[in-house]
């Protein structure tokens, strides 16, 4: 792969920084369990430094950190639930309706 991406079977739990909790512990579950024949398909992380180009060149890091900076993670805050909810939309359409560079920089990220 590349820095932008790094496949599933080759996340060491140190890359948890870099690609975030969930696909650094498919990994490790890939890596634990095929040795005892349990096949799991392989696949391949995205890293965080392939989003921050991306957002950068889209110039939405800000407005995605600042959307992340608004949600409570804080479990006495219930009320604050479709405020979190509106904050992740929001963010979800910023991305969803930003570009790639170019045909290259998407090969790159493959």
């Amino acid at each position: 792969m590349n820095r932008y991406t790094i496949a599933f079977s080759d996340l060491p739990l140190a890359d948890l920084s870099e690609v975030g909790g969930k696909k650094a512990s498919i990994g490790g579950t890939i890596r634990n369990l095929s040795p005892l024949g349990i096949m799991i398909p392989d696949g391949f992380a995205i890293t965080g430094e392939a989003f921050n180009e991306f957002s950068k060149f889209n110039k939405i890091y800000f407005l995605v950190q600042h959307g992340i900076d608004s949600i409570s993670f804080n479990p006495d805050e219930i009320m604050k639930g479709i405020e979190n909810i509106a904050a992740a939309e929001a963010m979800r359409c910023v991305i969803t309706q930003s570009t790639f560079p170019n045909s290259n920089t998407i090969n790159s990220f493959l």
